[in-house]
């Protein structure tokens, strides 16, 4: 189902069931807390991923709700948790323990009760939400190529590539130079400035990890916070 697909859907389903006295003024009041992002606020968190527009409409909330949470402070992932829950009281808690395991690299901890800074959960939390199915065609990808759980650079960057034309649009992906800096950052002996050797053997967990803490995608988020969103 398409993006318009699913809120024309939406939109039926609602007025199906409000049965409101005027229907072209309830139909403007949907799209105008579409368009706002409002929409989101208090769903179930199934409904924040059944799109893309809901995804990025909530991370959006969560940008906003915290920008003035000290960014150096050190917090839990249950910290964290307990603060996005507000907004959506069935958040994923498994995803933010997830996430909190994964930078660390000792994948032994489960992350639980391990603190880190403000700034680099919440990043990689949204990181997350809105690339989760993206990350998961990548970790599929790995199980189905390597017995070693490591691939060089150079094949998962053609699998990247691929994804852009070959998989559906309802799949976030990252912008294709982010995935290309992510990649670049990926490889231990990077210089930065764009002359690793793609030959570098990575295993699943450490592109993952460069992946949410990468300066890269710390600029996409950034990107996204400085967006208006429309009232």
């Amino acid at each position: 189902m398409t993006e318009v697909g699913f809120f024309l859907g939406e939109l039926r389903s609602q007025l199906s069931s409000a049965k409101p006295s005027d229907k072209s003024a309830a139909t403007v009041k949907y799209f105008e807390n579409v368009r706002s992002g409002s929409h989101v606020v208090g769903m179930p968190y199934s409904y924040i991923t059944e799109s893309n527009h809901n995804k990025r409409s909530f991370v959006l909330l969560l940008l906003d709700a915290f920008k003035g949470f000290p960014e150096n402070m050190e917090i839990t992932p249950f910290d964290l948790f307990n603060m996005i829950e507000s907004f959506c009281p069935n958040f994923s808690r498994s995803l933010v323990l997830e996430v909190s395991q994964s930078l660390h690299r000792n994948l032994e901890d489960d992350g639980a009760s391990t603190k880190h800074m403000f700034r680099t959960l919440a990043q990689a939390v949204y990181c997350s939400i809105l690339y989760d199915d993206w990350l998961r065609l990548i970790s599929d990808y790995f199980a189905e190529e390597t017995s070693t759980r490591s691939m060089n650079l150079l094949k998962l960057k053609a699998k990247i590539e691929d994804f852009y034309v070959s998989i559906s649009p309802s799949i976030y992906q990252p912008p294709l130079e982010v995935s290309y800096a992510v990649l670049e950052a990926s490889n231990p002996s990077s210089t930065g400035t764009g002359t690793s050797s793609y030959l570098v053997e990575v295993t699943l967990d450490q592109f993952r990890r460069t992946f949410l803490l990468s300066d890269a995608m710390r600029e996409e988020i950034r990107r996204l916070s400085s967006l208006s969103v429309q009232k």
